[in-house]
């Protein structure tokens, strides 16, 4: 007070005040200190228990895969096989993502075709195998049993019925699921276990051990002997409902004698079930989806190529959008994301997957837990395939292109940067097939006037209209033209000098494309080289096209083509000859992959043997992107052969693309990638031989398919699902009705048929037949030497294009007489045509002629190909008659299996069926 009178100097400042004033302070902190010494007790503490519990409630991986082992798997013949490195690896990877709440990124490269379902069956396989034994007393009497399973919730996203394939060509041994299931069973009785559905579960596979492999016809099968992988765990819709195909013993309960008993159900109900996998289709709405779907153990997200495909270009804000709700609502659920490509790898682990928060001193994340998983085949069973050592691409070389149409498809993405920000999905859509098509044109190996006549040709005017809308730029030009849409006004002056610009180059590319300039300077080179060289192009069609403008470029280009010293191929190409003896596919020193997708020219270097040398000519945009893709993949695949050749063609892409001009490749960004040059398949699979519109046809429209054209009498593929065993057989066009499954064996068919089964190497038996029966036939011949017997057959044929060199090469077929019945090479003409007229001329009947021209030349050779007509009948013959073939092939069941499982992917059902006259 008497401060505050003396105003001499401040209040509360004398020297007992600063004292108080100090212990004041002291013990406020102790008190700051006992209370974050308290929380963070209490942290402790709580974490531990949460570790603890989460370790009591953690699934034993080691356990789990020890009991997975020790399950008998069957192939659907019979015999025993282990599970494959691939699937051991995924289940590893889910159950532990499972025991930590975390996300896991796993790519398999470069095979795609792996099944997520067939994952959440083994680990359903696993937990019934793998709990402790107990005893359950009744009566006075211990009796064996096992612990409760823990049960398997799972979901997968975006689903489809095709996701069940590898797990449907699986058996499980039955003794070994029926002792297993009765043993729980025990578990149940005398009230120890009330678990309705569970009890339910283990009763349903308790009778898969009374399969005999009798189906419902009365017909033993080797298949129906055991239950397949596929219907061990239940699966539906979120909401619960199984799926027609999802029951508990599904296949066994429709299709074998298994006698039908009474049961709850509730092992098949969502709802209720222990064991159930939920599919979230693309179109369904994931809120009201995951709610119905309830607690989950796990949920998968398959973001591979056919995975994306279904979702669509949106892909990353769809798989997005459904991430966030899946944590919202399932926090503790384990999160499996399976991608089979190096940049879809790093999208998802660094950004859609990552749940680190980003932080000002750390802007770039971690990434999310990841695993690369390096996968020779899909299947859930270990096969041979696995390659024990590589050979060729010592020399990895990249020849590309820039100029205009990759200038102006820069322009255009940054214009589609804005549709997207403005979520203009419509207008983006319209900038992204602009930019995709002036790319596809750009890598034409011919110009479009010249790619357009060829089409014209090959399938008629009408056909080739609707073939080529998709080389055209018009309709992307007018709908972005458009005043009416939200990408004219956001695009304005820039977008308008754009469009300009895509019709000025769309008039240039009638004339000439890049590609074409440049295979116009690499075939020349070839000319006088010793070795033989492949060129493989995306389709088969594409080189049809090639050899047609190069052959009348090039005068001296036919005979190479010949004498297989240039060979042009599609996709079935590279596998035809890798499959030749070694002697002859040695003689193959260059490989020149011609306009290849960003995302499948690394599964290439996969190869167990390539040429001494591989050239890729494609345009900058794919160079620079596979690039990093390339050395992205070379760190983490665990095959150093493969990994030095990656690495070894990502930095000459690297190189190649800076020095077109384009931008250093950023190996840390995750930017957009420009669509991949795609050249579309055929909308109509014509089965007339381009007749169609002469006489009376057929008309078949598909479901989610390509039209069909056929005659009245043509042979089609029915896949036929009311006998006991789904089969593909024969029938007319003219009996196909409305609801019938076809198999479509279209061009794209074919291509991948060819990399399955390798007709050439078993078309090789009839190869010596149609050899040994030209060596009789031109014995007939009169003359007294070959010489003169040669000129009898050249006047006989009167064709301008036959000598006597092209001649006396057709039937100096000695040594393939005499060669190993897989090293037969076919000495023969490479055109229908000119074929019959030799055949003619040596006195062999037509049908004989077209019966050794379909199943033994033209399906050793890898130049030409229709798809409609060519190996139509060869597949057709194997897929409805595949005992015939088996038994002529021997060594080739494993693939004939294989082509009969692809063939299912190309099934569609019939919506109408025309008949169309003239």
């Amino acid at each position: 007070m008497r401060d505050r009178q003396n105003f001499q100097r401040a209040p509360r400042t004398g020297l007992a005040d600063l004292q108080q004033q100090r212990r004041d302070a002291v013990s406020k902190r102790a008190e700051i200190l006992s209370a974050m010494s308290t929380k963070a007790a209490a942290i402790k503490d709580s974490s531990e228990l949460a570790a603890i519990e989460q370790a009591a409630h953690a699934r034993p991986v080691t356990r789990y895969l020890a009991a997975l082992s020790a399950a008998p798997l069957k192939r659907l013949s019979g015999e025993d096989q282990p599970i494959s490195k691939v699937y051991a690896k995924l289940v590893e990877a889910t159950l532990a993502s499972m025991n930590d709440s975390c996300v896991t990124v796993a790519m398999t490269w470069p095979v795609r075709d792996v099944s997520l379902s067939a994952v959440a069956s083994l680990i359903a396989v696993a937990d019934i195998g793998a709990q402790p034994e107990m005893a359950v007393t009744k009566g006075g009497i211990p009796y064996p049993s096992y612990e409760r399973p823990r049960g398997l919730r799972a979901l997968l996203y975006p689903y489809a019925r095709s996701t069940h394939k590898h797990a449907r060509q699986v058996l499980l041994d039955k003794t070994h699921l029926r002792t297993l299931s009765i043993r729980h069973a025990v578990r149940h009785t005398h009230g120890n276990d009330t678990d309705g559905a569970m009890k339910d579960f283990h009763q349903v596979l308790a009778r898969a051990g009374k399969l005999t492999g009798m189906g419902r016809d009365g017909k033993e099968y080797p298949e129906f002997r055991h239950p397949i992988l596929d219907e061990i765990i239940p699966h539906g819709a979120c909401n619960g409902t199984p799926h027609g195909n999802g029951q508990l013993l599904w296949r066994s309960s429709t299709k074998t004698d298994l006698k039908q008993h009474k049961r709850s159900g509730l092992a098949d109900h969502g709802k209720t079930a222990e064991f159930f996998l939920h599919g979230l289709r693309r179109d369904d709405n994931p809120r009201r989806s995951l709610r119905e779907a309830g607690a989950l153990d796990v949920v998968f997200f398959d973001l591979t190529k056919t995975g994306q495909q279904r979702l669509g270009d949106d892909w990353p804000e769809l798989a997005s959008e459904v991430f966030k709700l899946v944590r919202e609502r399932q926090p503790k659920a384990g999160v499996v994301v399976l991608v089979d490509e190096p940049f879809s790898f790093d999208k998802c682990r660094f950004e859609i997957f990552n749940e680190q928060k980003p932080e000002k001193k750390r802007p770039r994340r971690h990434p999310a837990r990841s695993v690369v998983i390096t996968a020779y085949g899909g299947a859930v069973l270990a096969n041979d395939d696995v390659p024990s050592s590589w050979t060729g691409a010592v020399k990895v070389q990249a020849v590309g292109f820039g100029g205009a149409a990759l200038d102006l498809a820069g322009r255009l993405r940054g214009i589609g940067s804005e549709l997207r920000s403005a979520e203009d999905k419509a207008g983006l859509r319209a900038v992204r097939d602009l930019v995709a098509t002036l790319r596809r044109n750009a890598s034409l190996p011919g110009s479009l006037s010249s790619f357009s006549d060829h089409v014209t040709s090959e399938q008629g005017p009408a056909l080739a209209n609707d073939f080529l809308a998709s080389y055209r730029v018009s309709g992307h030009v007018a709908s972005l033209k458009d005043p009416r849409v939200p990408a004219f006004q956001i695009g304005g002056s820039e977008l308008a000098d754009c469009l300009g610009t895509a019709q000025e180059l769309f008039r240039k590319q009638q004339a000439e494309t890049p590609m074409s300039l440049l295979l116009d300077k690499t075939i020349e080179v070839t000319r006088n080289s010793s070795g033989r060289s492949l060129f493989m192009f995306q389709t088969q069609p594409l080189a049809e096209f090639a050899i047609e403008q190069f052959t009348a470029r090039f005068s001296w280009l036919r005979k190479k083509m010949e004498s297989r010293m240039i060979v042009f191929a599609g996709q079935g190409g590279l596998s035809d000859i890798s499959g030749m003896p070694p002697a002859l596919r040695n003689q193959f020193k260059k490989l020149y992959l011609v306009a290849p997708a960003r995302n499948g020219v690394l599964s290439y270097f996969a190869r167990p043997w390539l040429p001494e040398q591989v050239i890729v000519l494609a345009d900058a945009d794919t160079l620079r992107f596979s690039s990093r893709d390339a050395l992205r993949l070379a760190g983490e695949i665990d095959e150093p052969a493969i990994g030095s050749r990656l690495r070894r063609y990502g930095l000459e892409t690297a190189k190649t693309a800076q020095a077109l001009g384009s931008h250093t490749v950023n190996l840390d960004g995750i930017q957009v990638v420009p669509d991949d040059v795609d050249f579309p398949r055929e909308s109509v699979v014509d089965l007339t031989g381009g007749r169609g519109l002469e006489r009376e046809r057929i008309e078949i429209k598909l479901a989610d398919g390509p039209r069909v054209m056929a005659f009245p009498g043509s042979a089609l593929v029915l896949h036929d699902q009311s006998s006991a065993v789904d089969e593909f057989r024969e029938v007319v066009a003219s009996a196909v009705s409305e609801g019938d499954r076809l198999c479509v064996l279209s061009a794209g068919f074919i291509e991948k048929a060819r990399l399955v089964l390798n007709i050439p190497t078993t078309a090789a038996g009839e190869i010596r037949d149609y050899h040994a029966l030209v060596m009789k036939k031109f014995a007939e011949i009169p003359g007294d030497n070959d010489s003169e017997k040669l000129r009898v057959i050249v006047d006989r044929i009167n064709d301008p294009d036959v000598d006597l060199n092209r001649a006396r090469y057709w039937v100096s077929i000695k040594k393939e007489m005499e060669a190993r019945i897989g090293d037969v090479v076919p000495h023969a003409p490479q055109k229908v045509d000119l074929f019959l007229k030799f055949t003619a001329a040596l006195g062999i009947g037509e049908r004989m002629s077209r019966e050794f021209w379909h199943w033994g030349v033209l399906a050793q050779r890898t130049t030409k190909l229709k798809a409609g007509m060519a190996f139509h009948d060869a597949y057709k013959g194997i897929l409805v008659d595949p005992f015939a073939a088996m038994a002529d092939n021997q060594k080739r069941k494993q693939e004939i299996r294989r082509l009969r499982l692809l063939a299912e992917d190309y099934v569609a059902t019939v919506e109408s069926v025309e008949r169309v006259k003239p």
